[in-house]
């Protein structure tokens, strides 16, 4: 190091000078004319040679504390400092120096460190640090994939176990709940996964486990229950084809015998059901017949013939190549002067006469249809005969053709009386209920208009 030109100027001044002129000045002092007496240099300065006029300014990232000094000192790792600097700043939170530093270097992102610090620390993937530098994990459906100092909320559709450093999808069959807990989705319901949810089972299927991705198809002969969670038997009188949503009456013409019935079975030539969720076929009464499958009424045997109960066809009384048949499910016209089946009433008992409120009424025989004698019947209160006499070829509860009406055939039924000529039903069977008219018991599952 070359000394400076006041130096030099000063020490030729000095051999120039007489012997009596004054000392000069030492390392660390200073003078206008490097001769005493002289100043000590001022903390933030400095002079290494003698005869100086000034001081030197610590350059930056070093530093002079006190008077009179003759050099500088390098400000330690964690500090910094600036021209003429007589003490050494600390470096703030979230940045370092290394020795002799004239400044501090923010920390890399991802990365933390106190206050005069020589070096920033990285967060490891899945945590995060707070002011002080400490280190916690990140919370449940949080993540930081290490590149920043706080975690980020997962992505909706995803979650994340604490101490993350990323977000997993939400599998099939479950969903999120508002705690942010993984959970399975209830039976009755299905779930793909992801941000969807859960979701009610459609109409026609069903789900009766959890954590479930799709839903079941309806068996044949059942219907999904109200909360999906199951399937239940349409009952008899009732069929489905499957995967519907409901159950549906059995048509007239037709019976469902069954608890689960896939279809209705159309009544077999012979037999007939007029009424809708039958659940067996009628058979035709003596005198009657009907020759194809799924009839809702039976016709008449045509005049010269005749039947016994539940019969596809006729038997001619006077001729073998006779024949009395249906053409396009219409019956044939009965013809002549006494109705087919019924002949053998012309030799009939007679009536009797009976007391006022009393009506005669046939008594029938063991053979179908034959009349053995009459009876006087209180019509308006007899539970057999209410509001008239019945038939033995009538349809089992329906009012007959004389107004009558056998209350205690009435399907479906646990308790009745005759009121006034009139069936008064007070009690359905399990399974069944009172219909609008109040004439009948229909299944719970029947649609009213």
């Amino acid at each position: 190091m070359h000394p400076p030109a006041a130096f030099i100027i000063g020490l030729l001044a000095l051999l120039a000078a007489p012997v009596h002129a004054t000392s000069p000045c030492e390392q660390g002092t200073y003078s206008t004319n490097g001769m005493q007496p002289c100043i000590q240099c001022p903390s933030g300065t400095y002079q290494p040679f003698i005869i100086a006029t000034s001081c030197i300014q610590a350059p930056p990232g070093m530093y002079v504390s006190g008077s009179g000094s003759t050099g500088t000192r390098p400000c330690p790792a964690g500090t910094f400092s600036g021209l003429g600097a007589s003490s050494c700043s600390t470096c703030p939170e979230g940045s370092f120096s290394g020795s002799a530093a004239s400044s501090c270097t923010p920390c890399p992102e991802g990365a933390f460190s106190q206050a005069g610090s020589a070096s920033c620390t990285a967060v490891p993937p899945g945590y995060y640090a707070d002011a002080d530098g400490n280190e916690y994990p990140c919370p449940v459906n949080t993540f930081n994939t290490g590149s920043a100092l706080s975690c980020s909320p997962c992505p909706t559709g995803t979650i994340s176990a604490s101490g993350s450093s990323s977000c997993t999808s939400v599998p099939p069959g479950y969903y999120i709940s508002t705690d942010g807990s993984e959970l399975p989705c209830p039976s009755g319901t299905y779930g793909l996964g992801g941000s969807s949810g859960c979701t009610d089972c459609p109409a026609g299927t069903y789900q009766s486990g959890t954590g479930a991705s799709s839903c079941t198809a309806i068996d044949p002969g059942y219907t999904a229950s109200s909360d999906g969670t199951s399937q239940l038997s349409c009952g008899q009188g009732f069929y489905s084809s499957g995967g519907t949503s409901g159950c549906t009456i059995c048509p007239a013409g037709s019976s469902c015998a069954d608890d689960a019935n896939s279809e209705p079975a159309p009544c077999a030539p012979g037999t007939y059901s007029s009424d809708l969720g039958a659940q067996a076929c009628a058979s035709c009464a003596a005198g009657f017949f009907v020759d194809y499958s799924g009839a809702t009424t039976c016709c008449q045997c045509c005049s010269g013939f005749s039947s016994s109960s539940g019969q596809a066809q006729c038997t001619s009384l006077v001729s073998s190549t006779a024949t009395c048949t249906t053409t396009n499910n219409q019956c044939p016209s009965v013809g002549g002067p006494v109705p087919s089946g019924v002949i053998y009433r012309r030799a009939k008992p007679q009536r009797t006469t009976c007391p006022q409120g009393q009506k005669s009424c046939p008594v029938y025989g063991l053979q179908a249809g034959k009349v053995k004698g009459y009876e006087c019947v209180d019509v308006e209160s007899d539970l057999e005969s209410c509001g008239g006499c019945v038939s033995s070829d009538s349809s089992p509860g329906r009012r007959d053709g004389d107004g009558g009406r056998d209350c205690s055939a009435i399907p479906n039924v646990d308790a009745v009386e005759c009121r006034a000529g009139a069936c008064l039903i007070t009690k359905c069977a399990t399974g069944y209920i009172l219909s609008r008219d109040g004439q009948t018991c229909i299944s719970v599952f029947s649609e009213q208009p």
